[in-house]
Formats: structure tokens, sequence, C-alpha cells
């Protein structure tokens, strides 16, 4: 679908109603339209009288006023769902609003331009004056169909401009009127219209309304010729019918477990001492009775206070080498307690 300022939405729906089928082939469904065709009659003729007004206010200020333009919009967008509903593109019976409405299938916005041509409506005005002349004129010595075709003509440049398009939806339109009829058949014994001929009515339809916005100053932007005039949007749901279940989430994979850090332990306090509370340390005072075993032979017997040899290689003096760090789970070795004072003999 192209950047043109007009957008038409049309749903195609997933299921067609028999029944609207049956009473489309024999005209019934037609009847059931007739309060919106006496209320869009008039609307339409409110609608051109607006739309005069609203050239006026274009050449002067030369801006679209914003209520006549969201009205005229409405009006369009009222007639183009009854045209849908008409030819079958929805089963749902149109609203008798102006508003825009989400909810239902079909629906018509158009963007409001920041200014609009003053040139453009400065000969729309001109014309009329012009075309009101010359259809008076005619209308007294000519019947009155075609004092009437003439000013049709007459009150409106735009619909002049626009006369191209008119001819192709026109010739379009026949195509539209052959499939209307096939697809009633089609929907009474598969319940369903083919979505092929669907986009094409729906495409023809949007070219129409872009027509229309042109022809009553939505917009100065010539309309292009193409069918890609609708967005189509999702299928329309059947009204009800049961909500499709929610599509069941995938495996959940619990998270890797955070790894397990031991707590630091606490550094050594000044001057070499333990400072761990989970191990006390003894007291320096206390008299220890333990006996010493007895040395094995050919070794000499260690007196009590005799300092141990030392290693070879290890100078004297020299601080003992501090424990092997040990797991998270073992706790650290305590520093040896110093040797008890010698017992005197």
């Amino acid at each position: 679908m192209d950047d043109y300022p007009v957008k038409v939405r049309i749903a195609y729906p997933r299921e067609s109603s028999r029944g609207w089928a049956i009473l489309t082939i024999f005209t019934i469904k037609l009847w059931a339209l007739i309060p919106h065709f006496i209320v869009l009659a008039i609307l339409t003729i409110v609608m051109t009288i607006v739309y005069f007004i609203a050239q006026i206010a274009v050449l002067i200020r030369g801006q679209y006023p914003p209520g006549l333009f969201t009205f005229v919009t409405g009006v369009i967008r009222w007639g183009t769902r009854v045209s849908a509903f008409a030819l079958s593109l929805t089963d749902r019976y149109p609203p008798f609003s102006l508003a825009s409405d989400p909810d239902y299938p079909v629906d018509v916005e158009v963007e409001q331009p920041d200014t609009s041509s003053k040139l453009l409506a400065g000969l729309v005005l001109a014309f009329i004056v012009v075309g009101a002349a010359l259809a008076i004129a005619i209308g007294r010595n000519a019947p009155s169909n075609w004092a009437t075709s003439s000013w049709n003509w007459a009150i409106n440049l735009r619909a002049l401009l626009a006369l191209p398009h008119s001819i192709i939806v026109g010739v379009l339109g026949i195509a539209v009127f052959i499939v209307w009829i096939i697809v009633q058949w089609v929907i009474l014994f598969v319940a369903r219209y083919p979505e092929g001929m669907h986009g094409f009515v729906s495409q023809w339809t949007g070219w129409y309304v872009r027509i229309q916005a042109y022809t009553y100053g939505l917009v100065d932007r010539y309309p292009p010729f193409t069918l890609d005039t609708v967005e189509r949007g999702p299928a329309a749901a059947v009204p009800g019918a049961a909500a499709a279940p929610p599509t069941p989430p995938g495996p959940l994979t619990p998270p890797p477990p955070a790894p397990l850090t031991p707590p630091p332990l606490p550094p050594p306090a000044p001057g070499g001492e333990w400072t761990d509370e989970r191990f006390p340390r003894q007291g320096t005072g206390e008299e220890r009775t333990t006996e010493l075993p007895e040395a094995p032979p050919g070794q000499p017997r260690e007196e009590p206070g005799q300092a141990a040899p030392e290693a070879p290689g290890e100078e004297p003096g020299s601080a003992a080498p501090e424990p092997p760090a040990t797991g998270p789970s073992q706790p650290p070795t305590p520093p040896a307690a110093p040797p008890p004072p010698p017992v005197p003999q």
C-alpha cells in the first residue's frame, strides 16, 4: 500500500454467513439497508453544502476547517461501511455513526493536511459560479434531465478533474457486480468468501473512496491509478465464535545456580596474632601438665623449654611458615601456642 493520505481498512473474514448470502440472492439484504440509504441521502446534501463553505474558508485562510473536515470524513466512512456490507465484504450490520470504530472490520481515515491549496479552492468557486449560470441557462431550454445532469457537473470542478478515475472505476464496477453475484453461491456452499475475490472488491472500494476524498477537497493530492488502496488487516473474527486457545509457552529452563563463594577469612591482627573468634586463643599463664612421649632409641629426648632443632636452610629466629590454605569447607589451622616457661627443679 502506498503513502496516499486516505487509508481504508477492510478486514478479511474467517467465515461468511450463509443466511446473509440467501437474503442477498433474493435482494432482501438490501431492504435491511433502507434506513441507511435515507440517512445517507440527507447527509450527502449537507456534505455538499459543507464542502462549498469549506472552499471559501480555504480561499481565505488556506486551511480546511477541522470540524468540517471531520464531518465530511465521517459521511464518507459511513457510506463505505454500507457499501462493504452490501457487497458482502463483512456480515456485521453497519452502525449509525460518523465516528471511527477500530472494532468494526471496515474503517476510513483521512490525514488532514496543514494547509490546502488556495488556488484550487478559488478555481472551484469560480467554476461553481460559471457552471451554475450555464446550468440555469440550459435548464430553461432543455429537458429536466439535462438540466439536472448539467447542474451535477457544474457544482464541482474536482469531480471533472477526477473523471478519468470515475471511468475506470465504473468499468471495473461491472466486474465487481459479476463477482458479487458469483460469490453469494460460493458462500452458500462453503461459508467462506474467496480471498482473491474479497481482495479485488475491497481494493475497488478503496479506489472509489479516494475519488470521493479528492472530490470533496479532503486532499489536494491527485489519487494514483492503482488498485493497491486498502489495508487488508488481520482476519475478522466471526461474532460469537470461541477465541483461539493461547499458545503454550516453551519449556522452562531453570537458571544455572549461582556459584558458592566462601566468606573471606579475616586478616591477622598486627603483631602476628590471629583474630578469628571461631578459634579462641589459649591463655599464656596456664600450666601444661601433659607428659612428653618417650623419645625413640638413638634420639635425644627433648627437654621442656628446649627449642626444637631448626631445619636446614632456615635462618634462626625466622617466623614459622603460614599453614597452607584449605578449601572453603575447612577452617584455617590456628597458630601454635607459645611454649610454657621452664619448671624449676
